[in-house]
């Protein structure tokens, strides 16, 4: 029954949601032992003579349910804790695989151009998006989510005061289920800087057919560090010359990470920081490490 509740010793993976049965079951097995146990330890005997009688005062199924309970709740924890964040990393997963489909959406309808990290419809005469917002922004129709993409004014700042009014409208898929945080906030960014995608200017300098080092070796999006306002561009900061900025989850063991191709992979804490740069740049022309 223990086992049942704790799962094999030398499992090395999260278990499974269908063990959450067997484990309940394991559960209240454990808790009518020990109200069977507190019996034993102290038998309702009375000797009357040439007599035994034995008087047992039976709990309700209530008061029995609560014993059990409470004996047992502190065992069930750490697999309800597993379950959960086998959970929260696949749905994790999931939004990163939307984010991911939306940018090769966004450029299929856009002559293979992605979206500029700070980006808007308007552009001075270098290019430049002139007023900025996020990315996240520009790939909201192609997440379904059209009708709130219509209630911004795109030739506004992410501040303006129409544009702030709807920050708290973010949807879903921008919020992290491993590391929630305030409302209008996610963790979801791109790096900008020197070798990115987004080298100068937070403007796209490739688009999804030519990046150099390949779509299935270059991090299109990854989560982490401080949480920012999902409307305004504001992503990570990384120069190859300088450390790593901060890309993990608190109290989390790794990221997951969307790459150029669309598909999503996990990146655990203990990788290089050489292979992460690589992995990040997008035209270095380096092999990835064995770590990848």
């Amino acid at each position: 029954m223990e086992e049942a509740v704790r799962g094999k010793p030398d499992a090395k993976k999260p278990r499974p949601i269908a063990d959450l049965p067997e484990a309940i079951g394991g559960l209240f097995g454990l808790g009518a032992l020990n109200v069977l146990d507190e019996w034993l330890a102290d038998p309702p005997l009375n000797r009357e003579g040439n007599e035994i009688t034995a008087t047992v005062t039976m709990n309700s199924l209530g008061s029995a349910y609560m014993s059990m309970t409470a004996m047992s709740v502190g065992m069930l924890l750490p697999a309800v804790s597993k379950v959960r964040e086998a959970a929260a990393r696949a749905s994790d997963s999931n939004n990163l695989k939307q984010i991911g489909l939306a940018f090769h959406v966004h450029a299929s309808a856009n002559q293979d151009k992605l979206p500029d990290a700070a980006w808007s419809t308007k552009r001075d005469e270098n290019r430049r998006p002139l007023p900025h917002l996020s990315w996240r922004v520009a790939i909201l129709p192609y997440l379904e989510q059209d009708n709130l993409f219509r209630q911004f004014k795109l030739d506004e700042p992410w501040d303006s005061e129409n544009n702030k009014k709807l920050i708290p409208l973010m949807p879903k898929f921008y919020t992290n289920p491993q590391a929630p945080t305030e409302p209008g906030k996610t963790y979801y960014k791109v790096f900008t800087g020197p070798g990115t995608i987004y080298e100068k200017d937070k403007i796209a300098k490739y688009t999804i057919d030519n990046i150099p080092d390949g779509t299935s070796n270059t991090i299109l999006v990854a989560e982490g560090g401080e949480p920012v306002i999902w409307t305004k561009p504001d992503d990570f900061e990384f120069d190859p010359a300088k450390p790593l900025p901060n890309i993990w989850l608190p109290g989390k063991p790794g990221i997951n990470v969307a790459l150029a191709d669309g598909s999503v992979r996990f990146i655990n804490r203990s990788m290089s920081e050489a292979t992460l740069k690589n992995a990040i740049q997008a035209d270095d022309g380096n092999v990835l490490g064995a770590d990848w």
